[in-house]
């Protein structure tokens, strides 16, 4: 699954838009409806690619964002076995 730089903050529900001309998707291509691995930071969380026209009609690749796939890239595997009590 190929990972996709987003900006999360630029989202519209759970259409999360595709930063492809970012410096950091550089040689990043995308497929309609490929499935990719959408990340901001340390939190990833997985979708499916899009094609079609933006809130202001002009067309572009988004993906729609599964949120129960959401998980938190800097946790060391430690952090996942043994979440912190309160």
């Amino acid at each position: 699954m190929k990972r996709v730089f987003v900006d999360f903050g630029r989202r519209i529900g759970d259409d999360v838009p595709l930063l492809l001309t970012s410096r950091a998707n550089v040689g990043v291509t995308v497929e309609e409806g490929e499935h990719v691995l959408l990340y901001d930071g340390d939190l990833e969380v997985e979708g499916v690619a899009h094609y079609g026209p933006n809130v202001i009609g002009v067309p572009s690749w988004s993906a729609i964002a599964d949120w129960a796939t959401q998980r938190d890239a800097g946790a060391t595997l430690h952090d996942i076995a043994a979440p912190a009590q309160p």
